[in-house]
């Protein structure tokens, strides 16, 4: 990817509608290689960045070198289609959505080690001990990671049931990623304030499905991607699409890729306008924490490292992403009453509605090879591979 971006030396001033005061555009220009680092950089200087490219050098598979030498990209999928990925194909209508009781949601992220993981076979009393916890901040969403168990297994079921009474007595939201069944090895499970199981989206990368759900509660309208979806920056812009306000991610990735992790859920929130909230295992990688991640790619909170904790954030979603549009002329000019020579007179307005402004703008007919079966696909699914990570 090559990125070419105005040089100004003010970089760090930012936009001020009210004041007059006009922001500097952002500097650097890139050359970035298939993993996304830069290899050539201008800094925030004018000037050029020079590389020198090899195309044949591939993004590999290391957990897997003996099997396969296809090119590692998570978005060809080795089992199933694409077809879950049609509405970014299609004109984008807004969402129709319901009259929400409220707008506010109080939202818990619960942290606990893996040690600690809800695993088949066993009783994760850590993790209720966690819920228990969570109900005396009285949530209205609590997320919580990725576990590795399945409802195919007795004692699952039993502490699925305990889960149920938990979110009911609380009268909350609760979300828990990892819970698989007898077709999927990981669905993002949720259960209602009355305890109902009310939605369920399995992990896509390692097999597909065909349609990308998101559900509705009494403040707003919620999605989940698991752990290795966050790769698949299609997945998350067919919930923004659909509506989704906050995206919740159930997760088992433990580093030591905690910084990366942190730089994709930021750009997710940021391209999508929308809320994400990631539940980890905190170990490994100081980097790694469980994060709430506001519409501008902005971290609002965050765990600690390797501590079984809470975090929470009150968030009020009618407060929605702004943009720059038109232009307003000022009472002041440059200068005058010794306003610096940065102010300015003619600045663009700040508007709600950035999701709309962008989603509109889009052209859907670039991109119908997304959900299409093609030679790309054919030619990747061809190597032997088993599913999982």
């Amino acid at each position: 990817m090559v990125t070419a971006m105005y040089a100004d030396p003010r970089a760090y001033i930012t936009h001020s509608h009210a004041s007059g005061m006009q922001g500097a555009a952002w500097g650097r220009s890139m050359v970035l290689n298939r993993v996304g680092t830069p290899i050539a950089d201008t800094g925030y200087e004018d000037g050029i960045a020079t590389a020198r490219v090899d195309l044949d050098k591939r993004k590999l598979d290391v957990y897997l070198p003996d099997v396969t030498e296809a090119e590692a990209i998570f978005y060809v999928n080795n089992f199933g289609d694409r077809t879950a990925f049609k509405p970014i194909a299609e004109p984008w209508r807004a969402p129709v959505l319901p009259a929400y009781a409220k707008r506010t949601c109080r939202l818990v992220v619960g942290t606990f080690p893996r040690e600690q993981a809800w695993v088949r076979g066993k009783v994760p009393e850590g993790m209720l001990r966690l819920l228990d916890e969570a109900a005396a901040l009285q949530p209205d969403l609590v997320v919580l990671s990725e576990q590795s168990t399945s409802s195919v297994d007795a004692t699952t079921r039993e502490v699925m049931q305990t889960v149920a009474a938990k979110a009911k007595a609380m009268h909350s939201y609760v979300a828990i990623g990892g819970i698989g069944d007898d077709q999927q090895i990981s669905i993002m499970r949720v259960w209602d304030r009355a305890g109902r199981e009310i939605y369920g989206q399995p992990l896509y990368w390692p097999k597909g499905f065909p349609e990308i759900k998101v559900f509705d509660t009494d403040f707003g309208r919620v999605g989940s991607h698991e752990c290795g979806d966050l790769y698949l920056m299609e997945f998350d812009r067919v919930l923004a699409l659909l509506g989704a306000e906050i995206i919740i991610d159930g997760s088992q990735m433990w580093g030591a890729s905690g910084r990366t992790n942190e730089t994709l859920l930021r750009a997710r929130a940021a391209d999508n306008g929308v809320w994400i909230a990631c539940a980890h295992w905190p170990s490994s990688d100081p980097s790694l924490r469980s994060l709430v991640i506001d519409p501008s790619g902005q971290i609002v909170a965050a765990s600690h490292f390797n501590q079984a904790m809470l975090t929470h954030v009150d968030i009020d979603l009618t407060q929605r992403k702004v943009y720059y549009a038109g232009r307003q002329e000022q009472q002041r000019s440059p200068g005058e009453r010794g306003i610096p020579a940065y102010y300015t007179g003619d600045l663009p307005e700040q508007r709600p509605g950035w999701r709309e402004m962008v989603f509109q703008a889009r052209r859907p007919e670039l991109y119908g090879i997304l959900p299409a079966e093609n030679d790309v696909t054919r030619r990747y699914r061809t190597a032997k591979r088993p599913p999982g990570p």
